[in-house]
């Protein structure tokens, strides 16, 4: 009798509402934050981009392939979370009707009215190191109606650069939701049998196995760019993501587990960093199913769930109580997340002509992007009609979809 007490008494445990977590909005908040680093660094590196500095130091490709392991990896994860705490107010219907307007409208004006002027500043760029090095010459008027009528971006002008995220999750967000409903309905007991295990020492570790399986078999033969066509590696893998951050905040053992491991997980992190960095540095990134590939994405996938594993307990343990701010900036993430890039875009164009060292354009672009996309973000949150374009609640709240692994750099 007293074997069939406890786990009845630890299943009532698991949330069937909704129930805020302050941790997770705030690593939202992070994470849209850590995107102005990410993407400043992004005209550093050795790597195409829309916008170049003619100096591109080691350091900056270092950086960026660090954050690209777990950045995006960590917004997928969080908008599983954000999945859950949405199903368990709101019907099927009501979730696609949310994901619609929160995700899908704005996706459509983003295109139409953000990306466009990104596009035409690398157009007008002189730097050899364009991601799309094709000239224009004329006005931002003259180019507009060429965005839509020169072909798919690269060899032509139609993109969604950044804001491929916010299409792949309405796409894995639809996709996803009967898999979501089973397990909040019949798939609960599934789901307490898997916290009874990933509760046990370290096993949270193991669930990087699916990850390093997609990455070694897929990565090699889809290596992107996010196209829903050559980016079958990243759409498992932020799929899969999205499951775990669905099914972690459904029982609170996995988050216990997960926040107990957080020296086990930083020692995987930082072995596995090293030897990504070690191999980046030495020039031996490995060609696709080579020996060295098959030893260089186990690792990188240890290296992003690890890295999740960090986030998530330092998140869990320092990030539960209430701050104003993280509400308040809450409110505008997915806003900021919109128009960051053009930001940066726009005002690289001008700081990398400066003779200035690196730190000091790097630390001029970051700040100024910083300050404007959060001015333009809350300026979106003013009027109806800016709140719909950008998916702003009408009432105070995150928007729960914010974010941007690849093998390489994303957009």
């Amino acid at each position: 009798m007293r074997r069939n007490v406890a786990p009845v008494a630890e299943k009532a445990s698991i949330p069937t509402h909704s129930q805020r977590r302050n941790d997770i909005d705030a690593l939202r908040v992070f994470a849209t934050l850590a995107l102005i680093v990410f993407h400043t660094a992004r005209v550093f590196d050795e790597a195409p981009w829309h916008i170049k500095n003619d100096l591109q130091p080691m350091a900056m490709d270092v950086l960026v392939t660090f954050m690209n392991a777990w950045h995006m990896p960590l917004f997928f994860t969080l908008a599983g979370a954000a999945a859950a705490f949405s199903l368990r107010r709101r019907s099927a219907s009501q979730f696609i009707d949310e994901r619609i307007s929160r995700l899908l409208i704005p996706f459509s004006f983003g295109i139409l009215l953000v990306i466009p002027p990104q596009v035409y500043i690398e157009r007008i760029s002189d730097s050899p190191f364009r991601q799309s090095p094709i000239d224009f010459e004329g006005s931002y008027l003259q180019f507009f109606p060429q965005f839509f009528t020169q072909g798919i971006y690269p060899s032509g002008n139609f993109s969604w650069h950044h804001l491929w995220f916010i299409g792949y999750l309405f796409a894995f967000s639809l996709l996803l939701l009967p898999l979501f409903q089973h397990f909040l309905g019949k798939g609960r007991e599934q789901i307490y049998r898997w916290g009874s295990f990933l509760s046990r020492g370290f096993n949270v570790a193991l669930l990087a196995i699916p990850l390093i399986v997609i990455r070694t078999a897929l990565a090699g033969a889809f290596p992107g760019p996010q196209n829903f066509v050559n980016d079958l590696a990243n759409i498992a893998q932020s799929m899969l993501l999205m499951t775990y951050g669905f099914i972690m905040v459904q029982d609170h053992r996995i988050q216990e587990a997960i926040e107990r491991n957080l020296v086990n997980a930083a020692l995987c992190a930082a072995g596995s960093t090293a030897v990504i960095s070690y191999m980046l540095l030495a020039g031996d990134w490995a060609e696709p199913y080579s020996g060295r590939y098959f030893i260089m994405m186990p690792v990188w996938a240890i290296t992003t769930w690890s890295w999740l594993l960090v986030i998530l307990s330092a998140g869990g343990r320092t990030l539960r109580g209430d701050r104003a701010w993280i509400r308040r900036f809450g409110e505008i993430a997915f806003p900021f997340y919109i128009v960051h890039q053009t930001v940066i875009v726009a005002v690289a164009y001008y700081v990398v002509e400066y003779p200035w060292n690196v730190a000091a354009k790097f630390s001029l672009i970051a700040l100024v992007s910083l300050i404007a996309s959060w001015l333009l973000a809350e300026g979106a949150k003013h009027s109806a009609l800016t709140r719909f374009i950008f998916g702003i609640k009408r009432k105070h709240g995150y928007t729960g979809a914010v974010p941007t692994g690849a093998s390489r750099p994303h957009s």
